[in-house]
């Protein structure tokens, strides 16, 4: 079975979603990806935690044409508690980021991207 992981980040009123799939034995191509902006889709200001888990679910199974995707759920520039409530019940990772953990994983990514040129080249 081949691997995939999903990645879906929840910033504010938008939604991002990023499918990878594990296509040789250490190589991981980018599936698809998705934006979604929430406001548009409520028109209004403010949207409950329960519009966004809803909203979340659709995508979800919308990428059942992609069968076992590992999902994990980032949030960013969202509260805690809206947050704990979206991802209530979820049964894969969900973590809510600070600047400090965004920065990490921020120069992770540059780091591997910057190691992927070098190899290449």
């Amino acid at each position: 079975m081949e691997a995939k992981l999903g990645f879906i980040l929840l910033d504010r009123n938008e939604i991002i979603i990023y499918v990878y799939q594990k296509v040789f034995d250490k190589k991981w191509a980018q599936a698809c990806s998705h934006t979604y902006e929430l406001v548009p889709y409520y028109y209004k200001e403010i949207i409950s935690s329960f519009e966004i888990r809803d909203f979340l679910i659709k995508i979800i199974l919308s990428h059942q044409s992609i069968p076992n995707i590992e999902w994990h759920l980032f949030g960013r520039q969202i509260e805690e508690r809206m947050f704990n409530e979206v991802t209530l019940g979820f049964n894969f990772p969900c973590l809510l980021l600070n600047l400090s953990e965004e920065q990490k994983l921020l120069c992770k990514g540059l780091l591997f991207e910057t190691i992927k040129l070098f190899s290449e080249s």
